[in-house]
């Protein structure tokens, strides 16, 4: 036995183990970390996927070892038990720091920053204790801050050999099942097959034997590290304290580390604090007071952090509490204990790592019957605070914490996990590779036809949509979509004119079946929604002679829409984006307008889709033009004066709906300039309804504008549309309005409306008035709400109010003004002379199409009492298929063989043809839960602290033998 213990003393074993170890990392850094990963590493920065605070983590990997090997080679190698110090208590434990940080964890929050710091001041303080042969003898000010580096390294590495120890038995008995292992099924991988192994196979031997003894090692120095670097941080810090003493007294040599002790422990737990439980009660109630609304309010930033953390969850912590269990596992399946023993030695592992758990907010299932592949505390509490959140800031999270959210995405050492993260949060699947859009006006004509042109390539390696929710100006309209898998316009695909509710369910049909539609519907009385499916994917194509994979370049999809519009003051007002799903387009974009660079398209940074508005280069003649309608209706566009100034409307009596949503507070100063218009213009006795949310504790008022405030005004909570007429209606009991006007918002998702969602009738024009911007759209019981009354929607009051003036509905005539024209629709033979020059136009003129969707408008009207009706709407359906476009009733859709064409044609016979169901199209954000793949379990990045790059090495060991297998 003392022979056994001399043996084992022997100084050589120092050398031994730091040098082998040492030589043996390094070939793996070399051979694989090197040209695997950090390679990646800087394409991925230069792309701009990857932060630059992963590139230096990982050359940092790459420094330390080499560093390491120079350092105890120049200074350290006459001495084995100073080797031995260094390796154990230096090295070894800032390596793993070092892994940690660079494998396990995306979003460092600040309990894990305070640990991560503390330690590497403390394991620079034992470097330099061990360099510096003369550290007894500095001065004063130094021995203090030897003593302050010392005593943190004794205090985390107290912590963190405690947090380790969990894993010392369990791992322990894993390297010794790995060792059995390798050595069984190695010779049978070896010797499979009579023509032996591929030459590409034999080149990753030297990598995977390096990957095993990397192996072996590591799991010794995990295993005695828990034990020895607590030993050699005790005997630093106690050498550091009897310096102390000498310079700066017995007290202070022992108050420091103390004070430092009791400094960490606060600090701990003032940063271990997590906010979602206190946030998440906070908002489970309602406000029952305006003073209660008024605490939210001062606590908002507070919420939004509570809130953010727990959407961000599967980001910034590696599990949640109450799910740890691949430790009840490990002691489970590899020391046999029961399963309460397990359980009990998992909850201990838990309140020592809470500092990387999360802590759910939510009521965590049975721990017992929960897997480590179910987290589901990250899953419910992730989707319940977006929906706290849309419910507080009436905006969805994924939109208003763009930024934050991008950035947890982005943290992550994985060039492939950052891409189709970022990829599916900020819709960047789909590169737009090319675009034209091409204006041709029509001399003396009054009007221009657009066409859109747009090249799209798949970056994933699923089939994707682009999806793009867009304005158009009142007068314009949609008149064809067409889907090609060449440039070649021979050979697209061609549209057809179907009824809504039946267009869209084929849409939906083919989307299902993953075959090729494309659908251009109308979403609001302005508002148009694209859709283009499917952008086929990224594959892989095998090489069997290489043994070797790559990517295959994927097929392109060309997209054609065009439309026609009339020129306004001047100049053509081109679509409008209000939001594209899973497509965007960089600086490389070829973007051209008429065939020339498009302005400012080399700005990767700019979002709109195309310019806004071109001019005109035409003036057409100031002439009426009349087109006659085989339904005996006839449509009259006169040009009118867009220059004049707008009627009196002071005899008019308007109702004032105001909505005080959340979102509304960042138009309270349009809101509080538009009732000042408002009040001018209509007076002080005008009505005011102030809607209320149902969390706001008071609920809606009626108040006039002489009486209302607007710098008092309180906006709290989310409304949608449908909820601000439905509080109109029971407030107004019944009282006559000239017209209706709703102060609102673009209001994000929520304007869309929700399923089956009854809108009331109102009797007066309805006018949506969107502050800050027009929404997405509506769904379409709110559209035929809208339109049925006369109303529509603007994004100033001066539109409204040339619109309420020149509007008018006797005798049979409505009146409406748009696009530079005043149109009337009237019966044909209500006409009986007109005066000036008239140009009577044919149907199958192109200036019909523009007529025909006036008349839609007017029929909506006319109708409005039967506007369910599916007669009815066949009626206006005629119309939209004989001048082909898109109206609110009528959408285009792309086929591409006869089993569409034979389903449409089944699908319009239905009775819901006209019938379309509210959905959410284009989504890549799991229903607004952050797509990206979470943290490593705890028991993965002790592996790969074990390891290096253990996952590397397995996974170049499975595709070894898989080509074993192909090859015999």
């Amino acid at each position: 036995m003392k022979k056994f213990v001399q043996l084992i003393a022997n100084p050589i074993w120092a050398h031994v183990l730091f040098w082998s170890w040492n030589f043996i990392f390094l070939a793996f850094v070399l051979m694989g970390f090197l040209p695997l990963i950090l390679f990646q590493l800087f394409q991925g920065m230069d792309a701009s996927w990857i932060p630059l605070s992963f590139v230096i983590f990982g050359c940092v990997m790459v420094a330390v070892p080499l560093i390491s090997v120079v350092l105890a080679f120049v200074a350290l190698r006459s001495s084995p038990r100073t080797l031995l110090t260094f390796g154990y208590g230096v090295q070894a434990p800032l390596m793993l720091v070092l892994l940690v940080r660079f494998f396990a964890l995306r979003e460092v929050m600040p309990t894990v920053a305070l640990i991560l710091s503390a330690a590497l001041i403390g394991l620079m303080a034992l470097l330099w204790q061990i360099l510096d042969q003369r550290i007894d003898e500095r001065p004063a000010i130094v021995q203090g801050i030897r003593l302050t580096g010392m005593s943190l390294l004794l205090v985390v590495g107290a912590y963190i050999s405690v947090w380790m120890a969990f894993y010392v038995p369990p791992v322990a008995m894993g390297v010794i099942q790995m060792v059995v292992n390798v050595f069984r099924d190695l010779p049978n991988a070896m010797l499979r097959g009579p023509s032996g192994p591929p030459l590409e196979a034999l080149l990753y031997l030297p990598f995977m034997f390096l990957g095993f003894l990397l192996m072996v090692y590591s799991g010794t120095l995990f295993v005695g590290i828990p034990i020895i670097a607590p030993l050699i941080y005790v005997r630093g810090w106690w050498r550091s304290v009897r310096a102390a003493r000498r310079k700066l007294g017995t007290f202070p040599a022992l108050a420091l580390p103390v004070g430092i002790a009791v400094a960490c422990a606060v600090a701990f737990v003032i940063t271990n604090r997590q906010p979602q439980r206190q946030v998440f009660a906070l908002l489970e109630k309602p406000p029952t007071s305006p003073a209660d609304i008024s605490a939210l309010q001062q606590q908002e930033g507070a919420i939004r952090i509570g809130l953010l953390n727990a959407y961000l969850a599967p980001q910034r912590y590696v599990s949640a509490a109450g799910e740890v269990t691949h430790v009840r596992e490990m002691y489970e399946w590899s020391l046999g204990l029961s399963p309460e023993q397990a359980t009990s030695v998992q909850g201990l592992y838990e309140a020592v790592a809470s500092p990387i758990l999360y802590e759910p907010a939510l009521p965590v299932t049975d721990t017992l019957n929960v897997r480590s592949w179910e987290q589901t505390a990250f899953t419910a509490d992730a989707k319940r605070a977006a929906e706290l959140y849309q419910q507080y800031f009436d905006k969805p999270i994924n939109k208003a914490e763009h930024e934050p959210i991008v950035a947890a995405m982005r943290a992550n050492w994985d060039v492939n996990r950052v891409t189709e993260a970022w990829q599916a949060v900020d819709e960047r699947e789909v590169l737009l590779l090319r675009q034209e859009l091409t204006i041709t006006e029509q001399a003396n004509a009054g009007y221009a036809d657009a066409e859109l042109y747009e090249v799209y390539e798949n970056q994933t390696m699923q089939q994707q949509e682009v999806v793009y929710y867009f304005n158009l100006p009142e007068s314009a309209v949609v008149t064809g979509v067409w889907l090609g898998n060449t440039p070649n316009r021979n050979e697209r695909f061609a549209y057809r004119v179907s009824p809504r509710g039946a267009a869209q369910q084929l849409y939906r049909n083919e989307v299902q079946v993953r075959r090729d539609p494309a659908l251009v519907e109308q979403i609001g009385p302005r508002q148009y929604r694209l859709r283009v499916f499917p952008i086929e994917p990224r594959g892989w194509r095998w090489d069997s002679t290489g043994n070797r994979s790559s990517t295959q370049e994927p097929l392109k999809m060309h997209m054609w829409l065009t439309w026609r519009m009339l020129p306004e003051r001047g100049q053509y007002n081109l679509p409008h984006l209000s939001e594209k799903r899973n497509a965007y387009w960089t600086a490389a974009t070829v973007r051209l307008l008429n065939g020339q660079i498009m302005p400012n398209a080399s700005d990767e940074s700019l979002t709109a889709w195309m310019p806004a508005a071109i001019s005109a280069t035409h003036t057409a003649q100031p002439t009426v033009r009349r087109v006659d309608f085989p339904n005996g209706q006839t449509v009259l566009a006169t040009p009118v004066d867009q220059n004049a100034s707008t009627p009196d409307l002071a005899a008019r009596t308007i109702a004032v709906v105001l909505d005080r949503s959340r979102s509304m507070q960042e138009q309270a100063p349009a809101t509080k300039a538009a009732l000042a218009q408002l009040r001018e213009r209509f007076g002080p006795q005008t009505d005011v309804y102030m809607t209320a949310a149902q969390t706001r504790a008071e609920g809606p008022m009626m108040t006039t504008l002489g009486e209302l405030d607007a710098d008092k005004i309180v906006y709290f909570g989310g409304q949608d549309p449908a909820d601000l007429i439905e509080q109109f209606v029971a407030l107004s009991a019944g009282k006559r309005y000239d017209a209706i006007l709703i102060l609102t918002d673009s209001g994000g998702d929520a304007v869309l409306g929700k399923e089956g969602r009854a809108v009331p009738t109102v009797s007066a024009p309805l006018w949506m008035v969107h502050l800050g911007g027009l929404p997405m759209g509506y769904d379409d019981k709110l559209m035929d709400a809208i339109l049925v009354t006369g109303g529509n929607i603007a994004i100033t009051l001066d539109e409204v109010f040339v619109r309420m003036a020149a509007r008018g509905q006797s005798a049979g005539i409505i009146t409406d003004v748009s696009g530079g024209y005043s149109w009337q629709t009237l019966p044909t033979a209500a006409i009986t002379a007109q005066n000036g020059q008239v140009q009577t136009l044919a149907t199958d003129n192109p200036f019909a199409a523009l007529a025909a969707r006036r008349l839609i408008l007017a029929e909506v009207q006319r109708n409005r009492g039967a506007i369910g009706d599916a007669a009815v709407l066949d009626q206006l359906h005629k119309i939209a298929i004989k001048q082909s476009i898109v109206s609110p009733y009528s959408s285009m859709i792309v086929l591409v063989n006869d089993v569409q064409r034979k389903a449409l044609d089944e699908l319009e016979k239905k009775g819901d043809r006209f019938e379309r169901e509210l959905e959410t199209v284009g989504e890549t954000n799991n229903g607004g839960q952050p797509i990206v793949t979470g943290v490593p379990e705890p028991h993965e990045w002790a592996l790969i602290a074990l390891a290096t790059i253990m996952l590397i090495v397995y996974m170049r060991r499975r595709k070894l033998l898989r080509s074993f297998r192909q090859n015999n």
